[in-house]
């Protein structure tokens, strides 16, 4: 047996964890806006300006069953919810992000940021057909124009 008296455990020198601050409401609600506007794809400054004014305008809640009754912001509906402090507990916080590989979070909120990923491409390639589409019909103009048309007895003339 080895004599282990007098010997004392090293202090421990790895730096503390950085500390939990949560997102404030207004940050979150700039960030979902940025993505609201991603997947909106406005094609001018009018369509910008009509996306931000909805999307920032007050929100009115009414659940008479619960009691709610409120006018407020985006913001502050997520401050009063206090979802940073929720995202916190799932380790998403600031400064430092997430603390991590996004491998490392709860798999609930890997299986969620999945589904919200897989949505968002599907989204994009939903539009993408959409808008090609639509060119394709503006190339062909009027209806029966183009190379397909039939003739018809006013062509005689």
């Amino acid at each position: 047996m080895e004599n282990l008296e007098g010997l004392e455990a090293e202090p421990d020198s790895s730096p503390p964890p950085p500390a939990r601050i949560p997102f404030r409401g207004a940050e979150l609600a700039a960030f979902a806006g940025i993505l609201g506007m991603a997947l909106a794809r406005p094609k001018s400054m009018g369509e910008v300006s009509v996306f931000g004014e909805a999307f920032h305008g007050p929100i009115r809640l009414s659940l008479p069953a619960m009691g709610l009754d409120f006018s407020t912001s985006v913001a502050e509906a997520l401050d009063s919810l206090r979802v940073g402090e929720a995202l916190a507990a799932f380790g998403i916080y600031k400064p430092g992000g997430w603390g991590g590989d996004l491998g490392e979070l709860p798999p609930l909120l890997r299986l969620a940021l999945g589904v919200a990923v897989v949505g968002y491409a599907g989204f994009g390639g939903i539009r993408a057909v959409q808008e090609y589409r639509a060119a394709q019909a503006a190339q062909m103009g009027t209806p029966g124009s183009g190379p397909n048309r039939v003739p018809s007895a006013d062509d005689a003339n």
